[in-house]
């Protein structure tokens, strides 16, 4: 439906954004070819962009996880449209909040893209959201309505697989001194024991930095020691558990208490370590806050 097939659908310009770039183009750049721009569209939610909106202060660019989002691919509930001589608005609701995007008229053509999205369709947006400065707004690029309703479960994938991503990238970047005022120093890499899963996962060794991060009040520098090798081999003791095949086979993943009689360890040494390897994207909860599973295969 959208020119998309099963191999690109975690792939390509149109899904993963690119890396920040500079600041939003000047209103003669609204007539460059879309295929210049097309590097900027993010598949999002509206919650994350009131999110990017409330943090962006007096930048006319919000970003979420340090990513640009002037173009957000939203897909949601027309709630509401109103049709003027000058312009075309509707409200969209997908669920995590509602925002309201504007096409100005400057002919019929406008008009009639416009005139098959009603209230009450679900409909696929891509949004430009340059210079609204919180306010939960912005200007209609393009509409389609969803005419296949598995395209609403791949879209809110899209938003968490992106996320996920780019959390992970800025993570390692942190790690080795490349965001802000973190200062990372040579770092050893521990290897876990060969398993039947024939894989490795990497882990920091001994080494202590200094980070400083962002609070609501002011910047706290908060002295970091990552993790020993005793802490990491247990990581990895639980994270092979989890990657075993036969456990990769359970729709909804393992319970906390599997681990626990598993490894024969403590409970609180098993979710120190199940919480770490969510952070790093390793597993993911499932059906409560007690089942988590593998994304080796998701």
């Amino acid at each position: 439906m959208y020119d998309q097939n099963s191999s690109s659908l975690f792939a390509g310009s149109d899904l993963m954004p690119s890396p920040p770039t500079q600041a939003a183009d000047s209103p003669a750049s609204s007539t460059k070819n879309w295929s210049d721009r097309n590097q900027g569209i993010v598949p999002v939610t509206v919650k994350q962009i009131a999110g990017a909106f409330a943090s962006c202060g007096n930048k006319s660019n919000p970003t979420i996880n340090g990513v640009d989002i002037s173009i957000a691919r939203i897909l949601g509930l027309v709630t509401n449209k109103a049709e003027r001589l000058t312009d075309v608005s509707f409200t969209i609701d997908d669920g995590t909040g509602k925002i309201t995007f504007n096409r100005w008229v400057s002919d019929h053509a406008d008009t009639k893209e416009l005139a098959p999205i009603q209230k009450g369709m679900y409909v696929r947006v891509l949004g430009d959201l340059r210079g609204f400065q919180s306010k939960m707004s912005a200007n209609l690029i393009s509409a389609r309505a969803v005419t296949d309703f598995n395209d609403i479960v791949l879209h809110f994938l899209e938003c968490a697989h992106t996320n996920l991503q780019t959390a992970r990238v800025n993570m390692l970047n942190s790690a080795h001194g490349g965001i802000g005022s973190v200062t990372a120093p040579s770092q050893t890499t521990t290897q876990f024991p060969h398993t039947s899963t024939a894989q490795t996962a990497p882990f920091p060794g001994s080494t202590a930095f200094q980070a400083s991060f962002p609070n609501q009040t002011n910047q706290v520098t908060y002295s970091c020691s990552i993790m020993d090798n005793s802490r990491s081999t247990m990581f990895g003791m639980v994270l092979e558990v989890f990657q075993d095949p036969a456990n990769l086979r359970h729709e909804h993943g393992l319970h906390i208490d599997d681990i626990v009689r598993k490894l024969n360890m403590p409970r609180k040494k098993i979710l120190d370590a199940v919480n770490y390897l969510v952070d790093v994207g390793h597993i993911y909860s499932t059906i409560d806050e007690n089942h988590y599973k593998s994304a080796q295969n998701y």
